[in-house]
């Protein structure tokens, strides 16, 4: 739980628009402590020097400036600077065995309490590679951090706007596109998460894609106990059934219930939002609503494909809950 909590404060800071371009290269995350609360200040500790000629690099013309580290902690330095010449030689060595010009490009961008450090990296010679090599900080808590660090429902809130562009408009992805994983490198530019993606994942005519916006004032988090959910088992593949008054009311959801028809209805400002009836299984999910302990449950499934609020069940036995748009 305590870890939990400590994400949920991590993840009130939510994006408002993601953006995809350019080309990615896979990150690994470390954590260590810093002594800069303030990102600004951390941000100057981000300075410039120049890419180094590679040893071996038959044929390839390296220049240009990549990040550096000095922001007065020894380890977060090691960390940060061995982060960035490993994404450097990545890049370089995929270009080995062939004559390319390399040119190499650092920026740092401060969103709160995130500084982010991209890597921006071309490779010119019969066609023209670039990639974004990208690190993202929490000065607040001194970590690198992943999608899931930023929010542990970050990936499938991501993967349904992407699976959405997918649908609508499936030429513009490779035919085999699945969404993303944990490891995808982002960056924040002001309110903006930007996403990096590799030229393959699109079509010839197409490498940007912009997603719709998500607000920070329309993203909220709640964390559901363990007394608020039971999890069914047997013959029922054990489902975890959830209180279903008491965790919309997190969310802001008002309700009645019909006592003869057995009926709750779920409004949402002012706004008729749903109708569930304990016993029909009107929605289509694993399991019809059934009364436990005298309250209302339904599958956890129903906040999703219901309501889209989005679970994650970590192994605590502790689900976070998060919506965001569905009733903007």
């Amino acid at each position: 739980m305590k870890n939990i909590l400590k994400n949920n404060k991590i993840i009130k800071n939510i994006f408002k628009t993601v953006v995809v371009a350019g080309i990615s290269l896979v990150m690994s995350a470390s954590a260590v402590q810093i002594i800069h609360a303030d990102a600004d200040n951390f941000a100057n500790g981000i300075v410039t020097r120049n890419a180094p000629s590679r040893r071996g690099a038959v044929g390839l013309t390296i220049s240009g400036q990549l990040p550096r580290a000095i922001t007065g902690n020894r380890n977060l330095d090691e960390a940060l600077n061995d982060r960035f010449m490993g994404q450097f030689n990545e890049f370089v060595d995929e270009h080995m065995g062939r004559a390319a010009i390399m040119e190499f490009s650092k920026d740092v961008m401060v969103s709160g309490d995130f500084v982010s450090v991209i890597i921006d990296m071309t490779a010119t010679s019969a066609t023209t590679t670039s990639a974004i090599a990208t690190t993202v900080i929490n000065t607040e808590t001194g970590e690198i951090i992943t999608l899931s660090d930023y929010s542990p429902n970050m990936l499938p809130l991501i993967n349904d706007q992407l699976m959405s562009i997918v649908a609508s408009s499936p030429r513009l992805f490779v035919s085999d596109f699945s969404g993303i994983d944990n490891g995808h490198p982002f960056y924040f530019d002001g309110d903006v998460l930007v996403i990096p993606f590799a030229s393959g994942t699109f079509s010839s005519a197409n490498r940007d894609v912009s997603l719709q916006s998500f607000s920070r004032t329309l993203i909220q988090n709640e964390v559901v106990g363990s007394h608020m959910f039971t999890t069914l088992d047997g013959d029922q593949y054990n489902t975890i059934m959830v209180r279903l008054v008491d965790v919309v009311g997190l969310f802001g959801f008002n309700t009645t219930w019909d006592g003869d028809a057995q009926t709750v209805t779920i409004y949402h400002s002012g706004e008729l939002a749903t109708k569930v009836v304990v016993g029909e299984n009107s929605h289509g999910l694993e399991l019809a609503p059934e009364i436990i302990n005298n309250r209302v449950h339904v599958p956890l499934s129903f906040f999703r494909e219901v309501l889209g609020i989005i679970a994650t069940v970590n192994s605590d036995g502790v689900i976070l809950m998060t919506m965001y748009q569905s009733f903007e």
